[in-house]
């Protein structure tokens, strides 16, 4: 019994068993088909409007300003400058012990 793709031709696919098509052979249905519907879904919509044009921009300006805002991300030590900064902590620990 061969496996047929859940994609009929209503949706831009073919009804071709599953050794066939190589997106099913490789376990990426979940994904083409995604992909489908996100493409029917957009040629449904139509063209964006003025005010859903207006709000992208707005909102892609907001993480523009907050980026801007946090700063730079600090790069993360190398995991050997932490160990030895931990260390130098537990030796500075250990010889204040050791006079008191």
């Amino acid at each position: 019994m061969e496996v047929l793709e859940p994609l009929g031709p209503a949706l831009g696919g073919t009804l071709l068993p599953q050794q066939e098509n190589p997106a099913l052979a490789q376990g990426q249905a979940p994904a083409v088909a995604g992909e489908l519907l996100l493409q029917l879904w957009e040629k449904l919509q139509g063209p964006p409007s003025d005010l859903e044009q207006q709000l992208r921009k707005y909102h892609q300006r907001l993480e523009e300003h907050e980026q801007e805002v946090a700063g730079p991300e600090p790069d993360p030590l190398p995991e050997f400058l932490q160990v030895r900064n931990s260390l130098q902590k537990v030796k500075l620990a250990e010889a204040g012990a050791w006079q008191t």
